[in-house]
């Protein structure tokens, strides 16, 4: 998941809007992320929810 290239399902979105939480700049746009996670995470599985978390993790170590 490139966070440059645009998402092209809830999971990838998901998976975008955590990791941009993350690196926000401010903490007013890492609030309106996290907000925008909260609500694509409420129409996923618990599952895919876990997944997308473990995905954002991975991507951030790499960029790190």
């Amino acid at each position: 998941m490139n966070k440059n290239k645009e998402p092209k399902t809830a999971f990838e979105a998901l998976i975008l809007a955590l990791v941009l939480g993350v690196t926000a700049p401010t903490e007013e746009k890492a609030q309106q992320c996290l907000e925008i996670a909260q609500s694509i995470a409420q129409d996923l599985p618990a599952k895919e929810v876990s997944r997308a978390k473990k995905e954002a993790k991975r991507i951030l170590e790499e960029t790190a």
